[in-house]
């Protein structure tokens, strides 16, 4: 039999190739989700979401975005996310999950209407249990 998951598929985008490894096992274990999409650039992960045809899905696009990346960091992967007409802001669920200790990245998050929550790495499933 199947585990119960609750969430179809999750994408991260993290430029870490080995965070990006142990938060999927971690998504994995926990039957957070079925399947993870992983992205080591912001710009490739933009490029998959233009893609994505939501009007069949019910569920929700849920998202692990890291901040500090080259190329496009995460404010710069919002910033792209706001002009996609085909996602919705209603059918994302992004939280930010970075090793960042600045207070002000916490602020600037906190008031995007993008964001759900912001999780210091790792995450663990204890963290995904409070989702």
């Amino acid at each position: 039999m199947e585990p119960d998951y609750k969430y179809e598929r999750v994408i991260l985008v993290d430029d870490n190739h080995i965070d990006n490894i142990i938060h999927e096992k971690i998504i994995l274990s926990s039957n957070y989700a079925k399947q993870v999409i992983s992205f080591e650039s912001a710009i490739k992960a933009i490029d998959f979401l233009k893609k994505v045809d939501l009007s069949n899905q019910d569920e929700p696009v849920i998202i692990f975005l890291d901040l500090r990346m080259p190329e496009m960091d995460g404010y710069g992967f919002l910033h792209q996310l706001k002009t996609l007409q085909n996602l919705p802001p209603a059918k994302l669920k992004i939280h930010v999950l970075s090793s960042s200790l600045d207070p002000l990245d916490r602020r600037k998050i906190g008031k995007s209407q993008l964001t759900e929550s912001f999780i210091s790495k790792p995450l663990t499933a204890e963290i995904l249990k409070q989702l």
